[in-house]
């Protein structure tokens, strides 16, 4: 696999985890933040450790950018109230220079999902059934 995609495999693992810190590790200080701030709060709040998991489908090489690729994912698990889950993602990530940090990611994901997991979690946590 792709040096950069095995960086971010690595981040994902920590993600998977729910170990933030272990997961901005791999990130350069802009990047850092904004992953924090975006994933941290709601992934805690919906799922326990390890309930959520990442598959990577394909992996492409962008011959223009040594340090980039396009990932095709998707993940699957079960909310803390049950809900299920599964989503897909096309990741764009770029790492530095050195190859050790990622500097640049882009995220895609099926929105019509995550609007309807929302959903079903207000609901359940109103004590709806």
């Amino acid at each position: 696999m792709h040096p950069t995609a095995v960086l971010f495999q690595s981040s994902v693992t920590e993600l998977e985890a729910l170990n933030f810190d272990g997961v901005v590790d791999y990130f350069t200080d802009d990047v850092e933040e904004y992953y924090k701030v975006m994933k941290g709060g709601f992934l805690n709040a919906w799922f326990a450790p390890g309930e959520l998991k990442f598959v990577f489908d394909e992996v492409y090489e962008l011959k223009k950018l040594e340090n980039a690729v396009v990932i095709l994912a998707h993940s699957d698990g079960t909310s803390k109230n049950g809900t299920p889950w599964h989503n897909e993602y096309m990741f764009i990530v770029e790492a530095d220079a050195s190859g050790k940090k990622i500097n640049k990611f882009t995220e895609f994901t099926d929105s019509g999902f995550f609007k309807s997991f929302m959903a079903e979690e207000a609901k359940l946590n109103a004590g709806g059934a």
